[in-house]
């Protein structure tokens, strides 16, 4: 599993939907072996399914799928979704989790 970043808030790089080709393009460069991309993110963000979005766009020219993990504000939730993830074979790992809320 290859991690890539972390936000502490959301709204403030998830304007940039664009960058989500380059993070996928960036994983591919760093492993080509990587087949599956799997984005983790807030279930009740409206930007994450943008984000998603962009990242499906970006993937098949990469040779990429993508796998959508939804997920609640629950820290149990969270860590069970991602030690599900860290156990799958050629996976990258993009957590769009925001760790301030107002």
């Amino acid at each position: 599993m290859l991690w890539i970043g972390e936000a502490r808030d959301v709204a403030t790089w998830m304007g940039q939907f664009s960058i989500a080709g380059k993070w996928a393009d960036l994983i591919k460069q760093m492993v080509p072996s990587i087949r599956r991309v799997a984005i983790v993110f807030p279930e009740m963000e409206p930007q994450s399914r943008l984000f998603l979005r962009a990242l499906e766009a970006a993937a098949p020219s990469l040779g990429l799928d993508v796998m959508a993990v939804p997920v609640q504000h629950s820290t149990v939730e969270i860590e069970a979704t991602l030690g599900r993830v860290a156990r799958e074979p050629n996976i990258a790992l993009i957590a769009i989790l925001a760790v301030n809320r107002p």
